[in-house]
């Protein structure tokens, strides 16, 4: 039976969660985040060559593959966050967070965490604000 049966995910609510975090983190007056639907859109605005520069997502497909839930859950927010951060390191030209800072997530029965840094969350350059995965369907 494959393992993905029985996930009922909220893509709306999923949306919105990540566009509330992504606002959280991203350096203000840098870009924007808005979502329409299910579909989030991340927007650099400014003036230089890279103004009006958009990512689309999420990648939600990543949460049907025949794989066991906590690896869907976690391949999502990987995909997530590697995206986000190789789209604000492009627009300012610099390394996002901060050099070296990779992306990381840790899921538990109850939470989904996501920070840039080491493996080590408590030395994290930035964290996103927790998911409640039951909240969510996740």
């Amino acid at each position: 039976m494959p393992q993905n049966v029985g996930m009922s995910t909220d893509r709306e609510a999923l949306a919105a969660a990540i566009a509330e975090r992504y606002r959280e983190i991203l350096p203000p007056g840098e870009f924007e985040v808005d979502v329409h639907g299910h579909e989030l859109h991340v927007k650099a605005v400014g003036h230089d060559s890279e103004a009006g520069s958009t990512i689309t997502g999420p990648g939600f497909f990543v949460l049907h593959v025949p794989l066991p839930r906590s690896m869907r859950v976690h391949a999502f927010f990987d995909n997530e966050a590697r995206a986000l951060q190789e789209f604000v390191s492009r627009i300012r030209h610099q390394p996002w967070p901060s050099p070296g800072a990779d992306p990381h997530v840790h899921i538990t029965d109850s939470q989904v965490r996501v920070w840039y840094g080491t493996p080590d969350e408590t030395q994290a350059a930035v964290r996103w604000r927790p998911f409640d995965r039951g909240q969510l369907g996740i």
